[in-house]
């Protein structure tokens, strides 16, 4: 039922009962649970979790065996399956799922458990059980919240609907999305400043104020090209979102850079840039080098930038230089958004700058900053407007955009 194979520093723990597509019963989950205590104390260095049934991972639990099973017999069995989850989610080394086939129920919780999830095309993830009434036991409410965010999750806890290759892949965003923006992860407006000051002017001080302006995507950025830009003469301009930058190696073939369309349709948007940030792209097309792509911002040689060499080169130096904390890259998109959210803007505003497609998705990852988020007088101007003390049809007196007017982005524009 449970195979252990070792590859020297690396140990494969085996689902291994095919026949029954690895479904869980008390005596493979108390196998399972003592190999797993085994590879703890053993000298391996990190964990495989792969099955041996050619179309699945594993199929949740053994429902032919819980049909002969008495109430007390499932009380009993409930211990040794919350051992079986724990064991693989406590397990001190790194462990990465090789999944392909069905893992749903216990199968999409076991992934969850481990630190990586390895999926090929076939691999089909969800927690099925919900449509019997059955709450997923084996901390999925949690871990998936965890892994993919509070709106990904309640879609697949709340319908049971199953979904392809990549549990990141349920609403088709961004993978850098999944988790909620927490305060660590967010720069306000004062530290983007000194962030902006501390960067080399042109290229990295033009390309860190694009990211925090426009909340586009670090791919997004890197994908740009001059003809995307609409960089007017005088006041704000405009930027198409319209491909995405990769390095991600494809099977059987060399790591090199790739453009893919958005996603989804919302993730192909227009953006209205200020006129700030216009001017400050003016200034570094005059010095950007030359590619035959038309890249905005490409390495010196005019080819296309790796992120890893963004992040060593450009960003974490920065950061380290502005005496900051260490952020990704898209803690810029996620500071955009902070911003725009403080400034009290309408969640789909933010939705459609950022590209997502659908608010809850928005919601999910910033829900915390909308609670936060300081009111912009609407109650107010309704009772004016009922009184007869505001006339509705004045734009400037009732309409209140967070990024249009959002002084806090403006003064981070002012700086380069």
């Amino acid at each position: 039922m449970i195979t252990l194979n070792l590859h020297g520093h690396v140990a494969e723990i085996v689902l291994d009962r095919p026949k029954a597509h690895n479904a869980l019963s008390t005596e493979m989950a108390a196998r399972l649970a003592a190999t797993c205590a085994e590879v703890a104390d053993s000298a391996a260095r990190a964990v495989v979790l792969s099955s041996s049934a050619e179309r699945s991972f594993c199929v949740g639990a053994d429902l032919k065996e819980r049909a002969t099973m008495t109430d007390d017999d499932l009380m009993r069995q409930r211990p040794v399956f919350r051992s079986a989850f724990g064991a693989v989610l406590n397990l001190p080394q790194p462990v990465v799922a090789a999944v392909h086939g069905f893992a749903l129920g216990g199968g999409t919780e076991f992934a969850l458990c481990c630190d990586l999830v390895v999926a090929d095309p076939t691999a089909v993830f969800g927690l099925p059980e919900v449509g019997v009434g059955l709450v997923p036991a084996g901390g999925g409410t949690q871990l998936l919240q965890r892994r993919v965010g509070t709106a990904r999750a309640a879609d697949l806890i709340f319908t049971g609907r199953m979904v392809k290759e990549r549990l990141t892949k349920i609403t088709a965003e961004d993978d850098h999305d999944d988790h909620a923006a927490g305060p660590d992860n967010i720069l306000d407006p004062t530290e983007i400043r000194r962030l902006l000051e501390a960067t080399n002017p042109g290229f990295e001080r033009t390309l860190f104020l694009t990211a925090f302006v426009t909340g586009a995507r670090e791919g997004e950025l890197l994908a740009l090209r001059w003809t995307d830009l609409e960089l007017t003469k005088e006041g704000p301009g405009k930027m198409a979102i319209r491909r995405s930058l990769s390095w991600a190696r494809l099977k059987g073939e060399e790591i090199r850079p790739r453009y893919f369309p958005p996603k989804t349709k919302a993730g192909r948007r227009v953006i209205q840039i200020p006129d700030e940030l216009v001017a400050a792209l003016k200034r570094w097309k005059l010095q950007c080098p030359k590619s035959d792509e038309e890249l905005v911002f490409p390495m010196p040689d005019g080819q296309p930038l790796c992120r890893h060499r963004l992040l060593r080169t450009r960003f974490y130096p920065a950061l380290a230089r502005a005496r900051l904390r260490r952020v990704t890259f898209h803690s810029l998109r996620h500071s955009c958004a902070s911003a725009m959210i403080a400034a009290g803007a309408a969640i789909t505003e933010v939705q459609n700058q950022l590209g997502h497609s659908n608010p809850s998705i928005t919601l999910g990852i910033y829900s915390h900053w909308f609670k936060n988020a300081k009111g912009c007088g609407a109650v107010e101007r309704l009772a004016k407007m009922a009184l007869g003390t505001l006339n509705p049809e004045t734009p400037s007196e009732w309409a209140v955009s967070g990024h249009s007017n959002g002084q806090d982005v403006r003064d981070a524009a002012a700086t380069a």
